[in-house]
């Protein structure tokens, strides 16, 4: 009896009618993980991104790859750039292709980056891109794919060297890593903090984007809403009006 309890705890085939409704499992092979974004793929397994601590104190964005029950398919996969990276947001492609978006920080100039990584089914690399601003700190903290298979992504970039507020960040990827606009278009008011959280492609192709403002002489955070082109310009921008300090998480047309 005990030899086949024994057996029955290491099939991970061995699954009970209540597992196959709902389960949870737990990644504890790494000092700290914090994850991020989670996504179902093509093969009906799981796909998850986080950001993990090495054992020198850097970070890396990690990679984890379960069947449809949370069983891990294979090890972990880490993508980074020697320093510390982090990891935002993952979608599925239709082909099974893994497009991951974090940050990292540049060696030399010590200033965050946008880091994106686009990987196979099996998460290697296919290629990887950063967007980066001189002297200054910039990140996208979400990206959707368009119909064309561009990666469109909001977040912040900073004023500038000697201004370290934030604007709101648009930039756009076309299916082989190379920029769909000329530059990563930046959109602040009042030199205040601002910065996009969320956006959704719609049906005419231009994209809607939510995030926090701090357009406010009495200096109260709220929540926007943004429209933008396909060509990354000519924004309508409403700011959300409120007595209390607010911020725009996600958005849904």
């Amino acid at each position: 009896l005990l030899f086949l309890l024994a057996s029955a705890c290491f099939d991970e085939k061995d699954i009970t009618s209540v597992q196959s409704e709902s389960f949870m499992k737990y990644y504890n092979n790494y000092p700290v993980f914090s994850g991020a974004d989670a996504k179902q793929t093509s093969g009906q397994g799981y796909a998850l991104i986080g950001t993990v601590e090495n054992t020198d104190g850097t970070t890396s964005i990690c990679l984890i790859r379960t069947d449809e029950y949370g069983n891990l398919l294979d090890s972990a996969r880490y993508y980074g750039r020697g320093m510390n990276a982090k990891a935002y947001c993952l979608q599925v492609l239709s082909n099974g292709d893994l497009a991951m978006l974090g940050s990292s920080v540049n060696a030399t100039s010590s200033k965050r980056e946008v880091f994106f990584i686009l990987t196979n089914s099996a998460g290697n690399i296919k290629w990887t891109r950063t967007i980066a601003s001189t002297g200054t700190n910039i990140e996208a903290k979400h990206f959707e794919v368009d119909l064309n298979g561009s990666f469109i992504m909001t977040g912040y970039a900073e004023y500038s060297a000697t201004n370290s507020d934030k604007q709101i960040l648009v930039a756009a990827l076309d299916e082989n890593g190379d920029p769909l606009f000329w530059s990563p278009r930046k959109f602040g008011v009042d030199s205040k903090n601002d910065e996009g959280q969320h956006l959704q492609i719609i049906s005419d192709g231009s994209y809607v984007i939510t995030g926090t403002t701090w357009n406010d002489p009495s200096n109260i955070s709220h929540a926007f809403i943004m429209k933008v082109n396909t060509s990354g310009g000519s924004p309508g921008f409403f700011t959300l009006s409120s007595s209390i300090n607010e911020t725009g998480n996600c958005i849904r047309a």
